[in-house]
């Protein structure tokens, strides 16, 4: 559900000096009210200050992605006057901790760049330790979706004629992940007769996109299954990127 919740999150261009403002802020606000009235989600510590050996956690914030992407942004610059929009991305980090291990699902939305991966990683350090780290193998989709620019002297075929079409760049992606959470920072929050645990931490991971490193222009169809053709007169993005970011975990 959370997955769809934020699929509203559509990357844009901006021309230079544009204000862009993220279309999913005010469903990401709503899920993060709903997530603050359960006092069945708890981060890294309880409403009691300990780690129990198995807990549900939440936690979001903002990150930011640096990838390869100069030789895109000459072209889109020289052929439209456009220009990325550089905004941060939000986090949002929804998983399962079951003794020494955890998994679950990251996203990275609303930039230009986005990714969403499930992973399935350890535990690095004690549950006394004053920071608990977590290393994870990440596993999922980069993308990227915009709406305001074509292929350069493109001709639609007869089953797009007509269709809101879209530029894709759609990729596998495989990584590793480190999830740190700052225990020395934790504190609770009354909620009538109960608690809400607050803590904060820092995510780092590092990428590569094993796929073919295409574009591709299309449409969704009936099914809500993309259709297109791939492009191969824009230039690529690299293939390795690395991602970093804040949270507070709930």
């Amino acid at each position: 559900m959370l997955l769809l919740f934020l699929a509203g999150a559509v990357p844009a261009y901006t021309k230079p000096n544009g204000v862009c403002v993220a279309p999913a802020v005010k469903k990401i606000a709503m899920v993060l009210c709903l997530l603050l009235l359960s006092q069945s989600s708890f981060c890294q510590r309880n409403g009691y200050n300990l780690q129990p050996d198995s807990m549900l956690f939440f936690a979001m914030g903002i990150s930011s992605t640096s990838i390869n992407r100069q030789a895109f942004d000459q072209w889109t610059r020289a052929n439209y006057n456009l220009v990325e929009s550089r905004r941060v991305n939000t986090l949002v980090d929804f998983g399962i901790i079951g003794g020494p291990f955890d998994f679950g699902v990251n996203l990275n939305v609303g930039s230009a760049f986005s990714t969403s991966t499930f992973y399935i990683g350890g535990r690095l350090t004690s549950k006394s330790s004053p920071i608990s780290s977590w290393l994870n193998l990440e596993f999922g989709e980069f993308l990227g979706v915009f709406t305001n620019i074509a292929p350069l002297n493109y001709v639609p075929t007869p089953d797009q004629v007509g269709q809101k079409l879209e530029l894709h760049y759609r990729q596998g992606y495989i990584g590793l992940s480190s999830k740190n959470f700052l225990n020395f920072l934790h504190f609770n929050a009354k909620l009538g007769k109960g608690k809400i645990p607050f803590n904060t931490g820092f995510y780092l991971g590092a990428g590569f996109q094993p796929g073919s490193n295409d574009w591709k222009y299309g449409y969704y169809n009936t099914d809500t299954v993309f259709v297109g053709r791939k492009i191969h007169n824009i230039p690529k993005l690299g293939r390795v990127q690395v991602t970093g970011g804040v949270f507070v975990g709930f």
